[in-house]
């Protein structure tokens, strides 16, 4: 009888475990490619509330971890945008009132831009050199405010198109260049 005890007691402990695991908020945030060529900060962001939670007062938040920006008129010269910080800060982004969600239910996405302004002179006179961003989602569940960031480096094909790609938190930094 003890034995049973024991047995139920080792199987019992690890599924409360998963089963409240499971019901902490997940979700996911993938970039699109460009909707102008031009510009790649007009790509969309698809944010998945891939958890079994509705996520309250959704925010997007799109912070220039590194941007650097060169003349394309024979001069050189060049524009740096870095924001200081942490990864897992959500400080220095660029928000937009558009880019709130009240809720966002479980299996439900939703799309936001980056939209980051790099001047008159993009990309006309300007060309981007090296592009880090993070992308921050803000929102609320069970009351409590949590935060989930994404770290993106832009790259460009041979046709010229720009991707973002996802880049684990922390491994790039300012001056280095990349892969």
């Amino acid at each position: 009888m003890v034995a049973v005890k024991v047995l139920l007691f080792f199987l019992g402990v690890p599924s409360l475990l998963i089963g409240v695991l499971q019901t902490l908020p997940r979700l996911s945030v993938i970039a699109q490619d460009p909707l102008d060529a031009r510009n790649p900060f007009l790509a969309p962001f698809v944010i998945s509330n891939d958890g079994y939670v509705t996520l309250y007062d959704v925010h997007a938040i799109c912070s220039p971890r590194y941007v650097q920006m060169i003349g394309i008129d024979g001069k050189g010269g060049q524009i740096v945008l870095q924001t200081p910080g942490k990864d897992e800060d959500e400080t220095g982004g660029f928000s937009n009132p558009n880019f709130v969600a009240e809720k966002l239910p479980p299996a439900n996405k939703m799309t936001f831009p980056c939209q980051i302004y790099l001047g008159p002179d993009f990309p006309d006179k300007l060309a981007l050199a090296r592009t880090d961003i993070a992308y921050v989602v803000t929102y609320h569940a069970f009351g409590i405010t949590r935060h989930h960031v994404n770290r993106f480096s832009l790259a460009q094909d041979t046709k010229g198109t720009h991707h973002w790609l996802e880049e684990p938190l922390g491994n790039v930094t300012a001056g280095r260049e990349g892969r």
